[in-house]
């Protein structure tokens, strides 16, 4: 099992104040899909993906509109993006300000890409692209996005600028027409990748306001940061090298977890506190994992697999497992070579 796809819960900075313009409480409707209501604007906090999306999903349902996303986009400012959206809004062009967006953009949302590509006759086209685990709500999350990327090129050329065309990856939806009217553009569904097209021209207009030290100090920090990120992915890797090569002979305790990443206990707790794992949690992910593959693909028995997992004793694999999957081992087994 892979680990999950993190998004930094500040793109949802706005989410109160447009929720409480509907006359919902945000608190209820973060509660409903797995959140703390503290969480939006949190800078620091990651949530899942499967979070983000479903607290948009039930946003556009309570409120009853199919654009709630791409509202809560248009209603985001610099400062929303913390320091990579402030680092933005202080490069001196919009081509720099773009550059910068790309290189760090994977820190604020796992697995996404923003471009700009060449389409002819003068225009180029702002692309954002989502790696393949980034599924269920996509358009929400595709929405929101672009409502986020016209509020920033708003900033450069004033509130009435428009793209000449908007382009999305998913298909056609009912409301095309409202959608196209609050975007001010046409749309074209099913394509290659999301975004819009605009004047080549504009790439080197001058940002309003910028303050190119400014953004050299916040860009120094932003590097030190995903640094410091990359040494956290490593620890984790480590960590589930460890848990898979010591399961099966009951040896995966946090102490010696710790000792194996030649570092104290406390330090690997709060390492893998502040990307909000425990150790626990890596154990218990990588025994779920172990279990689904051995029972999908080998013709162990489950007393075996269980062992491989690290349980002695079948019965505490077998309500493992139910709590894993809400199926027991034997069922999720008949039902893999049932579909194979």
């Amino acid at each position: 099992m892979t680990s999950e796809t993190l998004i930094r819960a500040s793109v949802l900075g706005n989410l109160h104040s447009l929720l409480a313009s509907y006359g919902l409480a945000p608190e209820k409707v973060a509660l409903l899909s797995g959140m703390t209501p503290a969480d939006p604007g949190d800078e620091t906090a990651l949530i899942s993906q499967r979070s983000y999306m479903d607290l948009l999903h039930l946003c556009a349902l309570e409120t009853g509109d199919p654009l709630f996303a791409l509202k809560l986009g248009l209603r985001m400012v610099a400062g929303d993006l913390g320091v990579l959206g402030l680092l933005a809004a202080n490069k001196p062009t919009l081509r720099t300000a773009i550059e910068s967006l790309n290189e760090h953009f994977r820190s604020y949302q796992q697995g996404a890409d923003i471009a700009v590509e060449p389409v002819g006759d003068g225009l180029v086209r702002l692309t954002y692209r989502v790696g393949e685990r980034l599924t269920g709500g996509l358009e929400a999350d595709i929405d929101l996005t672009l409502g986020a990327a016209l509020a920033f090129f708003r900033r450069f050329f004033g509130a009435r600028w428009r793209p000449r065309e908007v382009h999305v990856v998913y298909g056609p939806v009912a409301h095309r027409k409202s959608l196209e009217r609050v975007l001010d553009a046409p749309v074209w569904f099913l394509q290659d990748a999301n975004g819009f097209t605009f004047e080549e021209r504009l790439l080197d207009e001058s940002q309003p306001g910028a303050e190119p030290q400014r953004a050299t100090a916040l860009e120094a920090y932003l590097r030190q940061i995903h640094a410091a990120s990359a040494l956290e992915a490593d620890l984790v890797s480590s960590l589930r090298i460890f848990i898979v090569s010591n399961l099966a002979i009951a040896n995966v305790s946090a102490a010696a977890a710790a000792a194996d990443c030649g570092m104290s206990l406390r330090s690997m707790q709060r390492r893998l506190g502040s990307r909000r794992l425990t150790y626990e949690r890596l154990v218990d992910e990588t025994r779920r994992d172990i279990a689904e593959r051995l029972l999908a693909t080998s013709p162990l028995s489950i007393a075996e697999i269980a062992y491989h997992c690290g349980y002695g004793d079948p019965a505490n694999f077998h309500r493992a497992f139910l709590r894993w999957a809400g199926e027991t081992p034997a069922a999720y087994r008949r039902a893999r070579l049932a579909t194979n």
